[in-house]
């Protein structure tokens, strides 16, 4: 157990993801890996808190690391209503959820 076996042949002969259970590129570096992992966990634990907290998060420069003001950012943007957000591409509705919030 451990190798998937969709991915490439050279994917599983590089050392770096000889401990993996899930799939990993040969070029990317593992804490890339560790980053994205914690970045979705964050997301996912503030995904049920309410606007005005969010907005509490994004806009605290200090007291927040950047990781965690980036997945707020990321749930406020997810949960703007669509009078705002205007059904735009990603980078445009986060633009305009800045705009709109003033964070």
């Amino acid at each position: 157990m451990g190798q998937n076996p969709h991915a490439p042949a050279q994917t599983l002969l590089n050392p770096a993801c000889a401990n993996q259970a899930t799939y990993c590129h040969p070029t990317f570096p593992m804490k890339l890996t560790n980053r994205l992992h914690r970045f979705i966990g964050l997301v996912h634990r503030t995904h049920q808190l309410p606007p005005a907290v969010l907005m509490h998060i994004v806009s605290n420069l200090t007291s927040y690391s950047p990781l965690y003001r980036a997945a707020a950012l990321r749930c406020l943007i997810g949960s703007a209503p669509l009078s705002v957000t205007g059904g735009q591409p990603y980078l445009a509705r986060r633009r305009a959820v800045r705009l709109h919030y003033g964070v």
